[in-house]
């Protein structure tokens, strides 16, 4: 990782300066040397390094271990011991702090530790990553206010969130028995549906499934919720079905708003008024069905008329200081004669209210025929009426109070949803038992006091106001006050409506907290991220910015393909049109593109669609790849030393298996030898069948060294049918003769019938040696009378599993997780390399095989080998 920053912890000057010296020729920036723990410690919450290289033995009351286990309280940061022969007991201590490795003083080249320190450095990287996003898709998870249940392929229920145990009554995770039908019971139309055909109809075809309008959810605790939600499959990385996501929400409060809606249209068609919507300009905006039928018009033609069409007392002038009045009244009551379409005239008494609507000022008109009526009662009705209608219409509460004193009020008026806003009844204030001002949270009160000053002191000041209020529950409340004051000679009345807007201000907050998340997300990316439009590179985050080293005015509204080398943009052209009709961002793809001075930066790409000026763009994932290639290089150069080293594990094995046809060769060739010089005739008689033995036993050295050379050079080919068994006895030839010189007893468990998998011959022979060669160092390190490899074979659920198991000391607990991890190694004194147990696994990735270790409870270890049979 190059400008990592490394801090020396090392006694000796000579070799502390040495090591900057060879960690400065590499790249990596040193910010101090230190020499004892103390100072390693203060000089860590100084520096803040990105490794630290400890020497386990220090001068002083502080040892490197103590030092790292200080400073591991505080700072996340991986850790390298520096070591000579230390004893076994310290490096134990050494295992509990979790280092990323050792290196062994005297350190002779730059080389030697530049792949110690890379592979440190990248494995804790994305082990940081890995944390941090493990924590935050936990987070969403437990905090949205979706529902969220998943199953696997087989219907389990592997994932509940909270919200999901709430509303199915689950406080905990249901038992594997019960099927998700019974968790989630689900009815349509009073018919049980089942949630789980759905489900498997998901896993299935891979499509999503959203769940009917008007579903049902039945909980546990007997409440009915109506709910709408989606089934979404959920696929792996190679794009197969692991199985199914089930969100959904509660939306019975919504329903019932919405037909309370829908009721509440139909009623304003249906009413026996005239309702009239009409613009500044004297144009209706609406009309319902009544005014229609009121005036004898159909509602195409009402709507092309005005007011003053239709008034007889009614001129444009007129008009014009009447709305001037009505908005500065809000409200005017007065009666007039409007013009039917067959020329009578319809003596009428009109309502009008002042409204603004989306910053759209209108005059909604309620019109009430009073030929029949008495005009005074008709008045005083239409009056109750229009305040009712006014409230219930805007889900408010409409009120006017009378100031007798500073502070005391009396209630004139009081209509709406009051109960249903603050949880009490109106009853208590309109006797006077509470006062409005007791349910304002207290750190509002002051900006409401401010208003109503404001309303006094300034003349037709219209206060509106937005604050808390607590309900009679002590659940919090957004309100929206708006008010005004008529000033009487006698006292101050105060009119105004009061709505309900927590929902509203929800939102808008939670639609704030979105958008700076998501711009945080997209800005503080590991990854770069690019908007391209018809070729154009529209938008950049600043780890894109970073990772091309150019100023951004080089890399905004530039091509992006000028920034891709001409040998890969072909590719780029190729992955561009197969997006044009998928909206599903395709698998990866690597390129390599350009950075300042014409430098080449390899990189992985990924896309898909996005809108963008109401156009089609691309959204681009670019991600540096630079120390991938190189660990990848690293693992290959390796794998490649292991190889090798292994290949002294077979000598024994080889030399064993070429030492009998050699000594049957020997004796017969001395044999004719003798015959020869005794008796030619017996010689002569029996050249042809001697000859050929010899050259039988020719011919089966040569397989020997032609198989020890596929070991060597691990020749890669097409997977093709193997037999298990076959493999795992020609594997233990090769280590019969060493596990006898170490008193060691193979036992073969083999299936009777030889379990066949695709695979390659000599790596898996390279498996098989690799697991007995790890059972036999174990085995070397206990005193036991009897010791014992046992090697099983078994056919089970369409795949072949391998055991190989010892009656040593078992694996550690503390190193179970760490066992297949490279360069992590039990051997003592550096032997061993770390990374047989790496390679195996990797091995076996090849043929969709894996491993899996644990102890045995008689004792000793197992090592399982999992590989997919051939269907025979």
């Amino acid at each position: 990782m190059q400008n990592a920053s490394i801090l020396i912890v090392e006694d000796e000057v000579i070799i502390a300066y040495d090591l900057q010296q060879k960690l400065q020729t590499l790249g990596y920036q040193v910010p101090d040397i230190c020499t004892s723990g103390e100072e390693a410690i203060e000089s860590t919450n100084k520096h803040l390094p990105d490794l630290i290289l400890m020497d386990i033995r220090l001068h002083g009351n502080m040892s490197g271990i103590e030092a790292v286990e200080q400073i591991q309280k505080q700072h996340d940061m991986p850790i390298i011991y520096l070591t000579a022969h230390t004893d076994t007991s310290t490096l134990e201590k050494a295992k509990h702090t979790r280092p990323e490795g050792y290196l062994v003083k005297p350190i002779d080249d730059e080389q030697s530790i530049y792949g110690p320190i890379e592979i440190a450095l990248h494995k804790h990287q994305m082990e940081t990553i890995l944390k941090e996003r493990e924590s935050w898709f936990a987070s969403t998870l437990q905090s949205i206010e979706d529902a969220v249940i998943t199953i696997d392929h087989l219907g389990n229920i592997t994932v509940m969130n909270p919200k999901a145990q709430m509303m199915t009554g689950y406080s905990k995770s249901p038992s594997p028995e019960q099927s998700i039908d019974e968790i989630i019971p689900l009815s349509l139309n009073k018919k049980s549906i089942y949630i789980s055909r759905w489900m498997q109809e998901t896993i299935k075809t891979g499509q999503s499934i959203n769940l009917p309008d008007n579903t049902l959810l039945h909980n546990l605790n007997g409440t009915v919720f109506n709910i709408e939600g989606t089934i979404t499959p959920i696929f792996s990385p190679k794009n197969e079905v692991l199985g199914a996501v089930f969100s959904f929400r509660n939306i019975t409060e919504r329903k019932k708003m919405e037909d309370r809606l829908r009721m509440t249209q139909y009623s304003l068609n249906h009413v026996g008024e005239g309702a009239f919507w009409i613009r500044k300009d004297a144009t209706f905006a609406a009309v319902n069905e009544t005014a229609c039928k009121m005036l004898a018009y159909t509602r195409e033609r009402l709507l092309q008329k005005t007011i003053v069409d239709i008034d007889s007392n009614l001129s444009l002038k007129r008009w014009n200081l009447y709305w001037e009045t009505l908005k500065e009244k809000q409200h005017h009551i007065f009666e007039t004669t409007l013009f039917t379409r067959d020329g009578r005239k319809l003596p009428v008494e009109i309502i009008g209210n002042y409204l603004e609507y989306n910053e759209v000022e209108y005059n909604f008109a309620i019109v009430r025929d009073i030929t029949e009526r008495i005009i005074n009662i008709k008045a005083l009705q239409e009056s109750k009426r229009k305040l009712s209608l006014f409230a219930r219409n805007f889900r408010g509460i409409a009120y006017q109070v009378q100031a007798k004193g500073e502070h005391e009020y009396i209630i004139s008026h009081l209509e709406g949803d009051l109960e249903r806003i603050t949880g009490y009844p109106s009853e208590l204030f309109h006797s006077g038992e509470m006062h409005w001002n007791q349910l304002i949270h207290p750190d509002d009160l002051d900006k409401v006091l401010s208003e109503d000053k404001k309303m006094i002191t300034i003349s037709d000041y219209t206060a509106d106001n937005e604050y808390r209020i607590i309900k009679k529950d002590k659940s919090i409340r957004w309100v929206r006050d708006i008010a005004r004051i008529i000033e009487t000679e006698k006292n101050l009345i105060y009119q105004g409506s009061i709505f309900d807007i927590t929902e509203r201000v929800q939102a808008e907050q939670a639609l704030r907290e979105s958008e700076e998340k998501y711009r945080s997300l997209v800005e503080l990316a590991s990854d770069g991220i690019l908007i391209v439009h018809q070729g154009w590179i529209r938008f950049a985050n600043n780890r894109l910015i970073s990772m091309f080293d150019l100023p951004a005015s080089k890399v905004l509204n530039t091509r992006w393909l000028d920034h891709v080398i001409p040998e890969d943009k072909s590719i780029v052209t190729k992955y561009f049109k197969n997006q044009m009709h998928n909206k599903e961002i395709t698998e990866t793809f690597e390129i390599q593109i350009y950075l300042r001075n014409n430098q080449i930066l390899p990189v992985e790409i990924s896309m898909g669609h996005i809108p963008f000026h109401e156009e089609k763009a691309y959204l681009v994932f670019v991600r540096d790849i630079r120390e991938r290639k190189k660990a990848e290089l690293a693992m290959q150069q390796a794998q490649r030393t292991y190889h090798l080293a292994s290949l002294g594990t077979l000598a024994a094995g080889i030399s064993h298996e070429i030492n009998q046809p050699l000594t049957a060769l020997k004796v017969k060739v001395d044999g004719l030898l003798y015959w020869g010089k005794e008796n030619p005739d017996i010689l002569q008689r029996n050249l042809k069948s001697n000859l050929h033995f010899i050259s039988e036993q020719a011919e089966e050295i040569n397989k020997i060294i032609k198989h020890m050379r596929s070991l060597i050079y691990q020749e890669k080919g097409p997977l093709t049918k193997i037999h298990i068994n076959q493999v795992i006895q020609k594997a233990c030839r090769f280590v019969e003769q060493r596990l006898s010189s170490h008193g060691i007893v193979l036992n073969l468990r083999l299936t009777p019938r030889d379990p066949s998998v695709l695979a390659i011959e000599t790596p898996l022979e390279q498996i098989v040696l690799n697991l007995i060669t790890n059972a036999l160092n174990a085995l070397n390190r206990t005193d036991l009378n009897e010791k014992i490899i046992e090697i099983q074979t078994q056919r089970r659920h369409g795949y072949c599993f391998i055991h190989v198991r010892d009656n040593g000391p078992g694996i550690p607990e503390d190193n179970m997780n760490r066992i297949f991890d490279p360069l992590f190694t039990t051997e003592k004194n550096g032997k061993g390399m770390g990374l047989g147990l790496a390679i195996v696994e990797e091995l076996l990735r090849q043929f969709k095989g894996s491993i899996k270790a644990k102890n045995q409870t008689t004792g000793g270890a197992q090592m399982t080998v999992q590989i997919p049979l051939i269907n025979e």
